[in-house]
């Protein structure tokens, strides 16, 4: 509930901003003339476009969310459907989830489940609060049947792309396989 009143806050406040910002051009206009006005409103979108700094969360030169790796995909079964999937519900708001993918195979024997990736992320209606993982751990269980996870990382809460609070968090678990 505090992520969606926050997101109510993040965003009330960016369309004040956006009512000051027309007003202000507005005052420009009147003042100064056409082109001091169109000068600022210019100004005001570099800032805006200068938000494409990567997240900590992402590959290195990638926009897909980083990924933990296990145990190397060549020392696995192979045939033509050697990769299977886990997803993980870690947890749940009225606007976004946060979720765990665990990608596994089967060892050369075809017997044991073994996992091999994992990525975590968040996917929904999120404003002013960042999900990053730091450490993604999966072993697989002795009766072969689930994974035993643990997550750990930083929900970071910002105001206007100001980072307010960091909120550690951990989740651990057992992924049921299939």
């Amino acid at each position: 509930m505090l992520q969606q009143l926050w997101l109510v806050l993040n965003v009330g406040l960016i369309l004040f901003f956006l009512l000051l910002c027309f007003r202000a051009t507005k005052l420009l206009r009147e003042k100064w003339g056409l082109l001091t006005a169109v000068f600022f409103g210019l100004g005001l979108l570099s800032f805006i476009g200068r938000s494409n700094v990567k997240p900590a969360n992402h590959e290195f030169h990638s926009n897909l969310p980083k990924t933990y790796s296990f145990t190397a995909e060549d020392s696995l079964y192979r045939d033509a459907s050697s990769s299977y999937y886990v997803d993980v519900e870690l947890e749940k708001t009225m606007t976004s989830t946060s979720r765990l993918h665990i990608t596994y195979g089967k060892s050369k024997q075809g017997q044991v489940n073994v996992p091999t990736t994992a990525n975590s992320l968040t996917s929904g209606f999120v404003g002013g609060t960042d999900w990053k993982p730091q450490m993604i751990t999966v072993y697989r269980t002795k009766d072969n049947q689930a994974f035993k996870y643990f997550v750990s990382g930083v929900v970071e809460w910002s105001l206007f792309g100001v980072r307010l609070y960091s909120e550690p968090k951990q989740y651990e678990g057992l992924a049921m396989i299939p």
